[in-house]
Formats: C-alpha cells, sequence, structure tokens
C-alpha cells in the first residue's frame, strides 16, 4: 500500500516518547536477500498534512487532499522504480515521498534490516568496551 512514514508516525510526541525515534529522522533499510519483486517505487507527489490514501473501485490507489478534494491517481503520476540487490543500503525521505513496494513474486520471504538516522549524535557510549 502506498504511505509516507507521517502517515503512520503521524506526532512528534509519539515518535519520541513510544519509539526514541527523533522527530525529523530519515528511515532506512538494507536489503538481506534477493527476492523476485519487490522494487521500491518512489512517486513524485510530495506529502501534505492533509492527505490520506484510499482504494478506488478499480482497486487503484488513490491519494486525496482533503481541504482541496484533489484527487491523485497513483498510477497516473511518474515514479522511481529502485531495484536493490542483496546488501545495498538504500536511504531516502520516507516521511515525506509517498512510496510503496512491488508485490513480492518468492517462495521466501523478503528480508530486509530498517531504522531511522537522525542528525543528534549519541555522546555516550554504553557498550562496555573498552578502546
Amino acid at each position: 500500500m502506498p504511505h509516507t512514514e507521517k502517515i503512520f508516525l503521524k506526532s512528534k510526541a509519539y515518535l519520541e516518547s513510544k519509539l526514541d525515534i527523533p522527530f525529523g529522522s530519515i528511515p532506512f533499510f538494507v536489503l538481506l536477500n534477493k527476492t523476485r519483486g519487490g522494487a521500491l517505487r518512489l512517486y513524485d507527489l510530495p506529502w501534505h498534512h492533509d492527505q490520506y490514501v484510499r482504494s478506488n473501485n478499480q482497486g487503484e490507489y488513490e491519494v486525496i487532499e482533503a481541504k482541496s478534494g484533489k484527487i491523485f491517481s497513483l498510477q497516473s503520476l511518474d515514479y522511481l522504480n529502485v531495484k536493490l540487490k542483496t546488501g545495498d543500503l538504500f536511504v531516502f525521505n520516507g516521511q515525506t515521498i509517498w512510496h510503496s513496494l512491488e508485490r513480492v513474486r518468492s517462495k521466501t520471504n523478503r528480508v530486509t534490516l530498517g531504522g531511522f538516522i537522525h542528525k543528534k549524535i549519541q555522546t555516550k557510549l554504553d557498550s562496555g568496551i573498552k578502546i
């Protein structure tokens, strides 16, 4: 399903208190195994706070701007398909870029490692390892 991380992680308080993720963090992921399908699709549509996604009668996804009533058919937008190889790291602003994943067409599960990058640098080392 097309989305942005802002749709799922809507508030600064939720990000910082519940998930310990600083607001403004940028998501990343690493592909750990290759599967058929599963390409990442980035749509040429900037995110706005009043947008939401719905499926129309033909089963196609649309982004709706609640305030203006504009409807954007994702099938008609320009997009970029990103096909990763095993071990590739991909960083993009998933909070404000509409994106989706192509269906995986393999008998094996797709395995990725994901997280968030933020400009704040931790100043203490808790690992207990002496350097």
